[in-house]
């Protein structure tokens, strides 16, 4: 698409053509007009220009068969400008503590201020801390089916990596992840993640499964438990109103 092709006698280049009549024994210039897009990034492209008979048109009630003729030139396009590479990537683990055989997922935000576009990869490398092993080193290539990311443009990708920790350890594991761009490193980050470790809810619930025998001494329990801990919110919500309003006092104070 970066090419359109004119007759000779269109001197400004106005109305592009798609085909073009060559009388027999005879020939004819044409014009192609190559238009970079402005968000290309630095570098030589190949291509090439063909131009083939156009097929004759089928008559009513006949069968024919067209025979094309077609002939093809090389092109190459070198690009050079003032390349601006300036982008962001935020890192976002989907949990901190990962379920035994669930998948860890990481969310990618990638925010491209720079002039060209981007396909950034990720280098992803997962280390088990009680012993300092590689478990896992891999790079992500840049998604094929999604369009590259333009200037000036965010772009979210919500579960861009998935590991698989099936078959892996209980413990304590080190992301390191780095960013790439034609191979070369831009940006680096890395966290920790437990494999294993049961959310908050299961901790509870399964508290609740164990001392819940149909006993009216345990259910009593359980009703306390709930009952301080609401107390426990409202005192915090109340604190954190107090603090506000304080803080709007001496605002308008200070305005006054």
């Amino acid at each position: 698409d970066w090419a359109s092709f004119y007759n000779i006698s269109d001197k400004n280049l106005e109305n592009p053509i798609t085909e073009i009549s060559v009388p027999a024994k005879s020939h004819i210039k044409a014009v192609v007009k190559f238009t970079i897009p402005k968000d290309i990034p630095n570098g030589e492209y190949t291509g090439e220009v063909a131009i083939m008979t156009a097929p004759k048109k089928k008559e009513e009630g006949k069968i024919t068969v067209g025979i094309i003729q077609r002939i093809g030139r090389k092109v190459s396009i070198t690009v050079t400008d003032k390349e601006i590479l300036d982008f962001e990537t935020t890192i976002i683990p989907l949990k901190y503590g990962v379920a035994k055989n669930e998948p860890l997922i990481i969310k990618v935000i990638y925010d491209n201020q720079g002039n060209v576009y981007i396909e950034p990869d990720l280098h992803l490398k997962i280390i088990q801390v009680s012993t300092g092993n590689v478990i896992h080193n891999a790079i992500y290539p840049y998604p094929e089916n999604e369009n590259p990311i333009k200037p000036f443009e965010r772009k979210e990708f919500p579960n861009l990596i998935e590991w698989q920790t099936a078959g892996q350890e209980r413990g304590m594991y080190r992301a390191e992840i780095k960013v790439l761009l034609k191979g070369r490193e831009y940006q680096k980050t890395d966290f920790r993640f437990r494999l294993g470790r049961k959310s908050f809810s299961e901790l509870l619930l399964g508290w609740i499964s164990k001392i819940s025998n149909n006993s009216l001494f345990n259910w009593f329990s359980i009703g306390l438990f709930f009952i301080i801990l609401a107390g426990v919110f409202t005192l915090i919500s109340k604190k954190r109103n107090n603090q506000r309003v304080e803080g709007s006092l001496k605002i308008w104070s200070k305005w006054r």
